[in-house]
């Protein structure tokens, strides 16, 4: 499961800019200003990539499964309460399936949602709409019976969807009949749930039983990323004698995609359409080309074997829009350079072109649609290859496709303007394709709303998504036309500070469904103003012409780590290097010493410090970096399974607010880089009490959400280290992690780690009893007390604990040189963690770090306290470099001794056998290595202590400033 699974929080609209400035300066900054957001968002492996929001449809078929079942009890209230906050929702078919779902009522009259629905769904899908329909009704206890219609459907529908050839890999690329595999696992479960409300068992051919069993492949995770199909052959399935352990075990698979607002999604995410589609505004808006190389290169790598993209990386279903669109972006940037990839892709186009001449969505044979159709014509036109016949009758298809009235047949979006801005981009030279565009332009321009924007349907109101869509669809303009200019300042004034836009959801599917991926308003909206603000001529090889954007934008122009743009600042904060404290109130919650775990959680006002800020720019150095870094094989299903048992188990900890467990879970990215070698189930019991030691900070350490009381700490930790030992089973969520443990490990490892965690939770609680009031000397008194009160030593039993049957010798721990190398890590650990907190840390007035010590002790600025911690971390870690090489050069001399024979054997499982063991010892010790520095490369990963992770990594020198909300870092030319 990919990492979507830990979803950000809704982002809500922030302070708009000012209106009333000239309408091309404003225009050219907003697109400054979004065209740096969205740049912020591209990864470092060229993917832009956000989770898919919550949705009623699939939250109540879940919870549905869940009363059948009577289980899940904790994700089954979370959805519950979901269903319940979307039963007042404005939206009628959402109304309707939320009262329905929920139980809470019935949908008031004339507000079916199968009426709803159907008066929404092109004519070519209804039947096998009906039948689906019908089946949610029967899930949801609204329908018990079938009319004739939906025995008709029935029949149709599950006709087409029963081809034994591919029964067993309903996810191929091989259609049936005309259906797609998404398509024809839906049918064939709506079909048998339909079908179980008449009396007697319910029949289903072999075939059919191969499709809905095949959705549930043991692999733990949702099928096709699909949660709609998967759930509905779920609920097939359990109509089905001898399923139930595929049942449960599907929806245990769904879990991790339960949102924080406790729904679930249509998908889990789609992220090739937006890192597509994203590379295309970003060309547009004049995005460096080193950066659409690298978007470029993700596409590259995702695409599949058949020569098409599908949604998302976890899907095998290839289609004509993800594909369309990546090769019109490839081809617009380099086409020489992607040529494989292009002819390839253009390949997959052909070969599911129609005989009329038009494209269909998923598979040759489906009936052909003019939005299709005119992505295909725009990922063709550029080619100049041989295609003038297939481009010629695919534009006849599109323009003998427009209605009287100048629309054309609903896409995959509620907006009437998608199809329309798509097509005029495809009309051609000829005379049809003119007349089709001038007609398109003319709608376009009588359907804008007074305020001078556009709406999904004529006389709703205004939205970012629709009024882009006119604007692509009016055509590049030499001076602007008046709708374009009122469009545009509409536009503009309704952008946020923080650069971006919010708008209602455009996207459908299946139809009419909306789903909601909010970073694609963003990117919507960029490709609409970049359209507007480059000129036509300029080619992509071209250099950005973005001097005047950025003087507009008031900032230096400047390009971070993996070629991103730094952010404009917001209105009313100019891009100066001051950092300086705020009076607003911040959350402040911290977690395990080092971890900060949470951000911005609403508990404590800053304390402001009694030093003033330096808050000027500063260089930073290379680190030695002579310990390699490495993250768990399995990292992104270890945040999934983590994730779900945080949110059912750690609810405690956060008063209820799993947005905030939510904003935790990243913890377990920190266990990846600690113990990348571990099995995976170590790191998963790993991360497990890393989230729990986590909420138990944020509650209780920290004064937060419950207070921060010491007498509640020393209580928590009372029966964490009860249930640890195994003197009080039950008494915290991880007694059977605990229990497992306790078999795992030889005793002797078992008392070190004991130890360790005795030691931890001491620290805490004397930390908060003291409560920063302990001054410390010099920079070794601080080292020595946060020993204890760091959240590191306890990891060091899960690195012994990586290789039961190699046990290391009781010995080996006992030396010198053992004591002083975990002393060694622990340090470099603090050291790399008071380099990547300071910033946020000062700027809450927290100053139980060493760069506020070094400036306040030896008079150093802020940019030499942070030099000086990178010296001290590569000393630290050449110190460690050095007693590992004693260690092992020690063990190395030491002849292998034979153990005596027990006189006395107890069969105790947890005796230990004193051997050496040269190859365990290094793994053990190389693993403490990744622990020392497992925190730095986190801080590049997690949202922790910089939005979209601290961009300096010590790999290269340059820049760094710190700003009261962000460090910005600008490395050195190459």
């Amino acid at each position: 499961m990919d990492l979507e699974q830990t979803c950000q929080p809704e982002r809500r609209p922030g302070p708009r800019l000012a209106a009333g400035r000239d309408a091309s300066v404003t225009v050219v900054e907003a697109t400054a200003r979004l065209r740096s957001r969205v740049e912020e968002r591209v990864e470092a492996d060229g993917a832009l990539r956000e989770p898919c929001r919550s949705r009623v449809l699939e939250s109540a078929l879940v919870l549905a499964l869940m009363r059948r079942l009577m289980d899940f009890s904790g994700s089954r209230e979370r959805v519950t309460r979901y269903l319940w906050l979307r039963c007042k929702s404005p939206d009628p078919l959402e109304r309707s399936l939320a009262l329905v779902g929920s139980g809470a009522g019935p949908a008031p009259e004339g507000e079916d949602f199968r009426t709803l629905i159907l008066e929404q769904v092109p004519s070519y899908v209804a039947p096998r709409r009906r039948l689906v329909l019908d089946a949610v009704a029967v899930i949801l206890g609204g329908h018990t019976g079938r009319s004739p219609e939906t025995a008709a459907a029935t029949a149709a529908a599950t006709a087409s969807a029963t081809v034994p050839s591919s029964a067993a890999d309903p996810a191929g690329s091989a259609p049936s009949g005309v259906l797609h595999p998404w398509a024809r696992v839906q049918s064939v479960a709506s079909a048998v749930i339909v079908r179980s409300t008449q009396d007697g068992p319910v029949e289903i051919s072999a075939d059919d039983l191969v499709v809905l069993r095949a959705t549930q492949d043991g692999s733990g995770r949702v099928w096709e990323g699909h949660l709609l199909a998967h759930v509905l052959a779920l609920h097939a399935l359990a109509r089905l004698p001898g399923n139930d352990h595929l049942v449960r075990r599907g929806l245990t698979a769904m879990l991790p995609l339960q949102r924080a607002d406790g729904g679930f999604p249509f998908v889990s995410d789609i992220d090739t359409w937006c890192t597509a589609i994203g590379g295309l505004a970003l060309a547009v808006a004049g995005a460096s080309t080193s950066l659409l190389h690298q978007v470029a290169g993700h596409l590259v790598s995702e695409q599949k074997q058949c020569g098409g993209w599908s949604i998302t990386n976890g899907t095998r279903l290839t289609d004509t829009d993800d594909t369309s669109v990546a090769l019109e972006f490839l081809q617009a940037l380099d086409p020489g350079r992607y040529k494989h990839e292009i002819d390839a892709g253009l390949g997959r186009l052909r070969a599911l072109r129609g005989p009329d001449g038009g494209f269909p969505t998923y598979v040759a044979g489906g009936p052909s649609e003019a939005c299709m159709t005119a992505a295909a014509v725009n990922a063709f036109a550029p080619a100049g290859r041989g295609d003038a016949r297939l481009l010629e009758e695919a534009r006849r298809f599109l323009a003998a496709s427009q209605h009287r009235d100048g629309y054309f047949e609903p896409g995959w979006s509620n907006s009437r303007l998608h199809v329309l801005y798509r097509a005029r981009m495809a009309a051609g030279p000829g005379a049809s394709g003119l007349a089709m565009a001038a007609r398109i332009r003319q709608l376009v321009a009588d359907t804008q709303n007074p305020d001078g924007g556009w709406s999904r349907e004529p006389g709703h109101t205004s939205d970012a998504i629709s009024t882009s869509y006119a604007l692509l669809a009016l055509g590049r303009q030499a001076t602007g036309s008046p709708p374009q200019r009122a469009g545009a300042r509409w536009l503009c004034e309704r952008q946020d500070a923080d650069g971006g836009f919010d708008s209602p959801p455009d996207m459908v599917g299946p139809r009419p469904f909306t789903y909601h991926v909010p970073l694609l308003t963003d990117i919507c909206v960029l490709r609409a103003l970049g359209h507007l603000t480059r000129s036509p001529a300029r080619n992509l090889a071209d250099p950005p012409a973005q001097d005047l954007a950025d003087r507009h934008a008031g900032r230096r122009r400047s390009v971070p780590a993996q070629h991103r743009n730094d952010r404009a600042p917001g209105e009313g904060q100019p891009g100066s290097p001051e950092l300086c404290l705020v009076d607003r109130p911040r959350g402040h919650v911290r977690g395990p010493r080092g971890l900060r775990p949470a951000v911005d959680l609403s508990v404590r006002p800053p304390v402001r410090s009694a030093a003033a800020l330096p808050g000027q720019s500063f260089r930073m150095p290379v680190l030695a970096h002579q310990l390699p870094r490495a993250l768990h094989a399995d990292s992104e299903r270890l945040m999934a399974e983590t994730g779900a048992w945080a949110h059912e188990h750690l609810g405690f900890a956060y008063d209820g607010d799993h947005d905030r467990v939510e904003h935790n879970v990243d913890g377990t990215l920190l266990v990846a880089l600690s113990i990348p070698h571990a099995g995976y189930d170590l790191a998963l019991v790993c991360s497990k009490l890393m989230n729990h030691l986590i909420g138990i900070e944020n509650s209780l350490v920290d004064r937060g959400a419950l207070g921060g009381s010491s007498f509640a700490t020393r209580g928590v930790f009372s029966r964490l280290m009860s249930d640890l030992v195994g003197w009080q089973d039950g008494a915290t969520p991880l007694t059977a992690e605990f229990r497992w443990l306790r078999r795992r490990m030889p005793r002797p490892a078992w008392e070190r780690f004991v130890a360790c965690m005795e030691d931890f939770a001491y620290g805490f609680t004397t930390e908060l009893e003291q409560w920063r009031e302990e001054e410390y000397t010099g920079y070794e008194d601080y080292l020595h007390q946060r020993r204890s009160s760091l959240g590191v030593r306890w990891l060091f039993g899960f690195a012994e604990a990586q290789n039961p049957a190699l046990p290391l010798a009781e010995e080996t721990f006992r030396r010198p040189e053992m004591k002083a190398l975990h002393d060694t890590a622990v340090d470099g650990y603090t050291l790399i963690n008071d380099l990547v907190s300071y910033r946020r840390e000062a700027a809450m007035g927290d100053t139980m770090n060493l760069v506020h010590h070094l400036r306040e002790s030896e008079g150093l600025t802020t940019g030499g306290a942070m030099n000086r911690l990178c010296t001290l971390i590569d000393a630290t870690e050449a110190h460690f470099l050095y007693l590992r090489e004693q260690i092992m050069d020690h063990d190395a001399r030491r002849p292998s001794p034979v153990p005596a024979p027990d006189p006395e054997p107890r069969g105790d499982p947890y005796k230990e056998k004193a051997v050496e063991n040269p190859e365990g010892l290094r793994g053990y010790l190389d693993t403490v290595g990744h622990i020392m520095t497992s925190n730095l490369w986190w801080a590049t990963l997690s949202n922790r202590y910089e939005h979209g992770g601290l961009q300096w990594d010590g790999t290269c020198p340059g820049t760094m400033t710190l700003h009261t909300d962000r460090t910005e870092f600008v490395p050195d030319p190459s």
